[in-house]
C-alpha cells in the first residue's frame, strides 16, 4: 500500500519533465531509431558476407579481364637462366617450345608441325610451324633453335634448362627445316626438346627483366624489382588468341594466399605443401582441386641378404595396408599409384596399388622363398631357423615418413618379419644411403617433367639393385621415340617393374589448386604448368563492402 503510491507520484514528475521539455522528447526518438537502423544494418551485412562466402547465388559479382596471382620474390625473368621456380611458370605463358606435354606427359608437337626420327643415330628432323612471329614480329626459323641451345649451354649447368640441351650435339637445317642431333642417342628422347625458344634477335642473357617470346602472352610492363608484372595477350600468337589479361604481384609478408583467394584480391593459386588446403579453402566458401604432382613417396629394397629374393619383395608389399599407409602418413593428399613412374604415365592406366593388401597372399610367397614360422614364435625362420630381422632406414628430419616407417614396421610383424626402424639425418643420412646401409629405404623423390629415371635403375643406384633387362627397357625410353612408340616401350618397363619390384610406390603427393566461385575454368593445373589453359579463364570477383575498392596489390605492399 505504501510502495505503489510512491511510484505513481514519480512517474508523474518524469512525465512533467518531459512535458516542459520536448527537444529532449525529439533526441530520444531519434536515438532509439538510429540504433534500430544500425542493428539492422549489421544484421543485413553480416548475411550478406555469409552468402558471398558460401557462394550464395544472390552474391555481387563483378566481371574483369585481369587474372591476378601472387608470386615469391623474383630474382630474374630470364627464360634461359632464372631459377626462381615462379619465372618458370611464368615462360610457360610467354614463349613456346619445339615440343610440350600433355596432362600425361606424352610429347606433343607447339613450333613443329611434323617431324621423324632416327633412334639409331639419336636425330630428329624437323619441320617447323610456318608464319610462327615473336611478339615483336620478327619471324622464328631454324637460326632461333639453334641460338637458344647455344645460349643454354653458354649458360652452363646453373640454368634451369642445361640438363636437356646438353645433350644435344648441333642443330642444323635452313628456314622452316631443323635437324636435332644428340650426342648419345640413348639421351635422344622428345621430351628433352621442351624448353623455351628465344628470339636470336630479341634475346639476351645478362636481362632479367623482358625479352620478346612467341607464346599466348607477351611482357607488357615489369615494376622496379619484379614486384609486379603485368602480362597482356600476344596477338601474333599462332593458336588460339587470349581472353585475359595477368598480374602477376609479390606477396611481401608470409601471408595466407587462401584467405587472399575468398577475400577476391588474388584469383587462385597452386598449394604444394598442405595436406589440408582443400577443406580450408571450402571452410572459406572456395574451391580447392587435387591434381598430379611429380613428388613420389616410395619405398626401396636392397639388393642384398633377403631382399635380394624377388618373392620377398613381393611379399612385403602384399603385407603392406599401403591405402591405409598413404592415408595414416600424407593424408588426403596422397594418391596411390601402381608405378613410381607418374600415376597414368604416357596414358596408361593406374591400377593405383600392383600389390593390393593380402596378408594371406604375403605368407604364401615367404615360404616359397624358404621362409616361414617353423617354431611357432610367431616370426618367420630360414631354413637355418634365423630369423627375417630387417633394417628400415628413414630420414629422421622427415615427421610424415618416420610416422610411415614406424607403421610398416608393424604391419610387417604381423607376418612374422622384425623391423628395426633407423633414422638418420642429415650426412649421416646420405652416407647411409650411398653405402647401402639398410634393407629397407622409405624415401622420396620430385621428378623432373621428362621423368628420365635412369638413375634410379642404372649401375650405381641407391639400392644396388641390378636387372639389365630392366636397365635396356628404361633407357629405351629416352631414345627418339615417337609418341606412340614410347607409350608401347612404357607398357612393357612397367610389367618388368612390377614383377621384379625394385622400388614400391607408396604413393604421390597431390597438390590443390585453390579457386573462387567466380573463376570459371576447364582445364586441371599441370606440375610443370601451373596456369595450364588461363589464357580462357573467365574471372567474376566477388565484390563486398570490404573489398570493392581494394586493389592486389595494395594489400601486399
Amino acid at each position: 500500500m505504501f510502495l505503489k503510491p510512491l511510484e505513481e507520484k514519480k512517474t508523474n514528475k518524469f512525465l512533467d519533465f518531459l512535458k516542459n521539455r520536448p527537444a529532449v522528447i525529439i533526441a530520444v526518438v531519434l536515438a532509439v531509431i538510429v540504433l534500430f537502423a544500425f542493428i539492422i544494418y549489421r544484421e543485413n551485412s553480416d548475411a550478406g558476407k555469409k552468402e558471398v562466402k558460401s557462394g550464395a547465388s544472390n552474391s555481387t559479382y563483378q566481371s574483369t579481364d585481369t587474372i591476378l596471382l601472387a608470386t615469391h620474390q623474383i630474382e630474374s625473368l630470364n627464360p634461359l637462366s632464372s631459377t626462381d621456380s615462379d619465372t618458370y611458370q611464368i615462360t610457360q605463358l610467354v614463349y613456346s617450345s619445339l615440343f610440350s606435354l600433355d596432362d600425361n606427359l606424352n610429347i606433343q608437337t607447339d613450333l613443329v608441325d611434323s617431324y621423324q626420327t632416327d633412334p639409331d643415330a639419336g636425330s630428329v628432323t624437323i619441320t617447323l610451324r610456318s608464319g610462327v612471329v615473336f611478339s615483336d614480329g620478327s619471324a622464328l626459323d631454324e637460326s632461333d633453335v639453334a641460338y637458344t641451345v647455344r645460349q643454354i649451354k653458354s649458360i652452363g649447368d646453373q640454368g634451369p634448362y642445361y640438363v636437356y640441351a646438353d645433350r644435344i650435339d648441333r642443330v642444323s637445317g635452313n628456314g622452316t627445316k631443323v635437324t636435332i642431333y644428340f650426342k648419345d642417342p640413348s639421351d635422344a628422347a622428345l621430351d628433352n626438346l621442351t624448353f623455351p625458344i628465344v628470339s636470336s634477335n630479341g634475346y639476351s642473357k645478362d636481362d632479367s627483366y623482358t625479352s620478346v617470346g612467341s607464346g599466348p602472352y607477351k611482357i607488357k610492363s615489369v615494376k622496379k624489382n619484379l614486384s609486379v608484372i603485368k602480362l597482356t595477350p600476344n596477338e601474333s600468337y599462332y593458336g588460339s588468341k587470349a581472353k585475359n589479361n595477368i598480374t602477376f604481384s609479390q606477396v611481401t609478408y608470409d601471408g595466407n594466399l587462401t584467405g587472399l583467394v575468398s577475400e577476391g584480391k588474388i584469383t587462385a593459386y597452386i598449394n604444394q605443401t598442405d595436406s589440408d588446403a582443400k577443406s580450408e579453402a571450402e571452410d572459406l566458401g572456395i574451391h580447392g582441386a587435387y591434381f598430379r604432382s611429380n613428388q613420389c613417396e616410395y619405398l626401396g629394397f636392397r639388393y642384398s641378404g633377403a631382399t635380394k629374393k624377388k618373392k620377398v619383395r613381393q611379399a612385403i608389399c602384399y603385407a603392406l595396408d599401403n591405402a591405409s599407409l598413404a592415408k595414416d602418413s600424407y593424408g588426403s593428399s596422397a594418391m596411390l599409384s601402381d608405378s613410381v613412374y607418374y600415376p597414368g604415365f604416357l596414358g596408361t592406366k593406374n591400377a593405383k596399388d600392383a600389390f593390393p593388401y593380402d596378408q594371406s597372399k604375403a605368407e604364401d610367397l615367404l615360404r616359397s622363398a624358404g621362409w616361414y614360422d617353423r617354431d611357432g614364435d610367431g616370426k618367420v625362420e630360414n631354413s637355418k631357423g634365423k630369423n627375417m630381422k630387417l633394417s628400415l632406414l628413414v630420414n629422421a628430419d622427415n615427421s610424415r615418413r618416420t610416422d610411415c616407417a614406424a607403421e610398416i614396421k608393424e604391419e610387417l610383424s604381423s607376418v612374422g618379419i622384425t623391423v628395426k626402424v633407423v633414422k638418420k639425418s642429415g650426412e649421416e643420412y646420405d652416407a647411409a644411403v650411398s653405402e647401402h646401409d639398410f634393407d629397407l629405404l622409405l624415401a622420396g623423390y620430385q621428378f623432373d617433367k621428362t621423368y628420365n629415371l635412369k638413375e634410379m635403375f642404372d649401375t650405381g643406384n641407391d639400392l644396388g639393385y641390378t636387372n639389365r633387362v630392366v636397365e635396356r627397357e628404361v633407357a629405351a625410353l629416352e631414345t627418339s621415340l615417337t609418341a606412340d612408340e614410347q607409350t608401347k616401350a612404357y607398357r612393357q618397363l612397367k610389367k618388368s617393374l612390377n614383377s621384379d619390384v625394385p622400388y614400391y610406390c607408396i604413393c604421390y603427393k597431390r597438390w590443390v589448386f585453390v579457386y573462387p566461385d567466380g573463376l570459371s575454368k576447364q582445364d586441371k593445373p599441370r606440375f610443370y604448368n601451373w596456369y595450364y589453359g588461363i589464357s580462357s579463364w573467365k574471372w567474376k570477383e566477388v565484390v563486398t563492402p570490404d573489398t570493392a575498392s581494394d586493389t592486389y596489390e595494395s594489400s601486399t605492399k
